[in-house]
């Protein structure tokens, strides 16, 4: 077998399959998971990629490459301190996790806008919990107990945020940097994208959410 970055890959994923094997005391199935592996293994003449835009980490699409050198970076941070946190008095649990939240560039406006998650607890020992039979741990429904809403904030650099009222939803007087919420239905895991084909400038934005 010629050495090539793909053989390497399949290697790599034989080796591991036969320890996760042997690890559990399966190791007359490590011939057939193996089998299996160099059947299924696609490299990038298998890819439809059409029109769309790839990312080069790597060279699986790439069939030489010559005089080029890839540098990574790694992000620094600016400030200890959080960006965006519970600072209005309407926020409870600012749930900056998974996909709860989406920050984009608007070449438009020309400013970072961020779409976050607020978690409306207010009394976790309230919250539904039962003891899991499978392995004996303690379990809390926070999001069957509380639901979840949409807010909104903007930043010209990335790093100093403002939450504007924007009309949507007023609580408690205040007018709020909600988005989605209240009336409107509880909004969470939401998804935000820039629409760059529509013409409409009011929907350029849309979302998607559980």
């Amino acid at each position: 077998m010629n050495l090539t970055p793909n053989n390497v890959k399949i290697a790599v994923r034989i080796i591991l399959v036969a320890v996760i094997c042997l690890s559990f005391g399966l190791a007359e199935r490590t011939s057939a998971a193996v089998e299996a592996i160099e059947a299924t293994y696609l490299d990038s003449t298998w890819l439809q990629i059409g029109d769309r835009r790839q990312f080069f980490f790597d060279d699986l699409m790439l069939e030489q490459v010559q005089d080029v050198t890839r540098r990574f970076y790694s992000p620094e941070k600016v400030s200890d301190k959080p960006m965006i946190k519970s600072d209005q008095p309407w926020e409870h649990v600012t749930y900056f996790t998974c996909n709860a939240w989406n920050v984009i560039y608007d070449p438009k406006d020309k400013i970072f806008k961020c779409w976050y998650e607020d978690w409306t607890v207010d009394q976790p020992k309230n919250a539904h919990s039962w003891i899991r039979e499978t392995d004996g741990k303690f379990c809390v429904d926070f999001h069957g107990t509380w639901t979840s809403r949409l807010c909104y904030a903007e930043s010209k650099d990335g790093i100093n945020w403002k939450k504007p009222a924007l009309g949507i939803i007023k609580e408690n007087g205040h007018d709020t940097n909600i988005v989605i919420g209240g009336k409107l239905g509880a909004a969470h895991c939401t998804y935000v994208m820039l629409d760059k084909a529509e013409k409409d400038p009011k929907k350029r934005f849309k979302s998607l959410f559980e």
